[in-house]
């Protein structure tokens, strides 16, 4: 499956040098078998023209499908650029304001905390203050609805806070604006004039032969190692503005070079110069560690080996998506991919391999195995029930339980996962103390490092026992995750291992992670026998608690 490179004539212009391509595809099998991705197409533009494509692998596991240069892929979050492009020729034609309040265009917009203040500006910088989104609902219109239930937090302008749920706002401002739908704005004001003609703005059924299919792991409750078992993803038809589109790899170039030659295309311009401008600049500093240093207009503002550059990810349920481009040189890569994997990396890598003409030594895929801090974990720990042990060689490491060896792969820095009986369903966290490692924290334990001590002088309340649990939804973007009680409070763990504290409100609810201003809230209700079976996310996400552990 990773071993080859469909090239297309006609289709896939290979304007780069060999040595160049050969790296390029090298890198790009490994890492594909690194990560167990099962399908990718990779396109690299300069700002003239597409100058190489790579297909590799399968859009269709079951049928042995392979991913063409036509298989369509779904973008995401990558989408909101265009949203953002759309907003932009309104308000350079003088029929929005983007500093006018979003009430103004929508009078039945609300929040709980009746930040009446949200402009359209703030909800395409994500500055709003609102909450991610749960995807809950299928449609935009009752997803923002129910923004009414839910606390807008920071002061507007101020603190970058991602909300897909602002977007899908966008989108339904968009169709009031003009009168037309969502997939006709995007359509006729963008895709018809750069020649994007294989792009889908929407998910319909009707695209699915063309679509390559997304799979996600097939034990969907727990985090996933390369080599595991797959399943297809659920399908669904979505038409909003904060992730629908669908695409190929030459249209995105296309996008690309728009973008690279600040608005302009072949047949004349996107946007005015002074406009696109406004797209690229620098609001806020993100501050997150996924979209770049600062956010513009729908991309982030990055910076690649010392130049300034753009782009953005974007996820779908069996879909990641990384655009980005070096405005200095003047070249930017599309990768899709239709399952497990971190597509940013390798638009990275790509970046560095072509602008540098192959000079220097070539980039290597990130082993997942290769664990960051490998010494971090080395030791001896104890819970109130067993003793285990951490051990490391050759930037590995591996947990050494009931005499056996199991070895770990990186969920994150300072996160790894091994599957061994009783350990498989969450991942190994440190626990740290004025620097030092005086701890590892798994599920509901807590593991004491020998020779360290970890005070405990949090008052945990007896209710709070009643909210841990596994608890379940139908909701294809975030199905499950559990809630575990530790010495220091309550954890959410979502299934591929990444864990955020829950803080306890005065009105009852938690804000979920660490961030003072984030507008994350967890509830819980229906407490029989001395368990909650009801937790309510921000926005509308229901979920029952399941049998399983």
């Amino acid at each position: 499956m990773y071993s080859t490179t469909h090239k297309y004539k006609g289709v896939a212009m290979m304007e780069i040098p060999e040595k160049l391509s050969l790296m390029i595809e090298e890198y790009l099998n490994k890492w594909m078998k690194l990560n167990g991705t099962p399908g990718l197409s990779l396109a690299i533009t300069d700002s003239d023209r597409m100058i190489a494509s790579y297909c590799i692998g399968e859009a269709d596991i079951s049928s042995h499908r392979p991913v063409s240069p036509h298989t369509l892929f779904q973008i995401g979050s990558v989408s909101k650029s265009f949203t953002c492009i759309a907003l932009l020729q309104l308000a350079e034609k003088g029929v929005i304001d983007l500093n006018k309040k979003i009430v103004s265009y929508l009078p039945w917009f609300e929040t709980k905390s009746g930040h009446e203040d949200i402009t359209i500006h703030h909800m395409m910088t994500h500055t709003s203050g609102l909450i991610i989104g749960s995807d809950a609902l299928p449609t935009a219109e009752s997803e923002v609805w129910s923004l009414r239930s839910t606390d807008a937090t920071s002061p507007k302008g101020s603190h970058f806070h991602y909300s897909n749920s602002a977007y899908k706002t966008l989108g339904i401002l968009l169709e009031t604006i003009t009168g037309e739908s969502y997939e006709n704005i995007m359509r006729d004001r963008i895709l018809k004039p750069l020649g994007m003609d294989s792009t889908e703005p929407v998910i319909r059924n009707n695209i699915k032969e063309r679509s390559a299919v997304g799979y996600s792991p097939l034990y969907d409750d727990r985090p996933f190692i390369a080599g595991a078992a797959l399943s297809p993803s659920t399908w669904f038809e979505s038409n909003t503005a904060d992730g629908s589109i669908s695409s190929t790899g030459a249209d995105m170039c296309a996008y690309m070079r728009m973008l690279l030659n600040q608005g302009r295309h072949p047949e004349g311009r996107i946007l005015a110069e002074e406009v696109f401008e406004k797209m690229v600049s620098p609001y806020v500093d993100t501050n997150d560690g996924v979209h770049g240093r600062s956010y513009g207009y729908g991309l982030n503002i990055e910076e690649i080996d010392g130049n300034p550059g753009l782009g953005h990810q974007g996820g779908m349920v069996g879909f990641y998506t990384s655009m980005l481009m070096d405005s200095v040189k003047g070249i930017g890569v599309i990768v899709m991919i239709n399952g497990p994997g971190e597509p940013y990396d390798v638009a990275k890598s790509v970046l560095r391999i072509v602008g540098s003409n192959g000079s220097g030594t070539p980039p290597v895929p990130k082993d997942p195995a290769l664990i960051s801090d490998p010494m971090d974990w080395v030791g001896r720990y104890v819970s109130r029930t067993e003793t285990i042990e951490f051990l490391s060689r050759d930037g590995r490491v591996y947990l050494s339980c009931e005499g056996k060896e199991h070895q770990a792969i990186e969920i994150d820095r300072g996160a790894i996962y091994v599957n061994a009986p009783t350990k498989e369903l969450c991942a190994f966290g440190l626990k740290k103390r004025d620097g030092r490692i005086v701890g590892v924290t798994h599920d509901h334990s807590m593991y004491q490092k020998e020779g360290e001590e970890i005070p405990s002088n949090i008052l945990i309340p007896d209710e709070w026992k009643a909210y841990s649990g596994h608890y379940r939804s139908h909701n294809p973007w975030l199905n499950n995750f559990r809630i575990v009680l530790r010495d220091s409070g309550l954890v959410m763990i979502y299934p591929m291992g990444q864990e955020e504290p829950l803080t306890w409100r005065d009105d009852g609810s938690f804000r979920i992670g660490a961030d003072p201003m984030s507008p994350e809230r967890i509830s819980f209700d229906a407490i029989i026998d001395g368990r909650a079976l009801i937790a309510h996310i921000s926005g509308g996400g229901m979920y029952g608690r399941t049998f399983t552990a």
